[in-house]
């Protein structure tokens, strides 16, 4: 691999974070607002225990949090909008929360059943392949 494009996918500090440890700050980025992490309304930033279990659909709606839909719709659009200007076979870093990469997934057309066994754990990695306008899940690596 010669040449490595990293697109940080929040505006989250510890999504930053997390992307300058993986290039050691060697490789500037991009940041891609579209991309961020879903909006949990009254309950952004409280115990992930008290969420209902996954998926949320529009639980959070009633809370003033996004619509899924919209999520889904939103980070897809995002992603399919880079990826349609990058090279072919070009490879990109992109660094995210679970719940934006969790809609992405479903987005594509990956049935939740098929992800949920093995849970989005911190620095965990989708290798999705891209080809023609499509996204295919190639694999999920959970390293906890």
């Amino acid at each position: 691999m010669r040449k490595i494009y990293l697109h940080k996918l929040l505006d989250s500090l510890r999504a930053s974070d997390t992307l300058e440890i993986v290039t050691n700050k060697q490789i500037s980025y991009q940041r891609l607002k579209g991309l961020k992490e879903e909006y949990f309304g009254s309950f952004e930033g409280q115990d992930e225990r008290l969420n209902p279990q996954v998926p949320y659909n529009d639980f959070f709606v009633q809370y003033g949090g996004e619509n899924q839909k919209d999520v889904q719709k939103r980070v897809f659009d995002t992603i399919s909008s880079f990826m349609a200007k990058a090279q072919p076979n070009e490879k990109v870093i992109a660094v995210s929360h679970a719940g934006a990469c969790f809609n992405f997934l479903i987005a594509i057309g990956v049935d939740p059943q098929q992800f949920l066994k093995k849970r989005f754990g911190n620095c965990s990695i989708l290798v999705i392949d891209y080809k023609n306008g499509k996204f295919k899940l190639e694999d999920l690596i959970n390293p906890n």
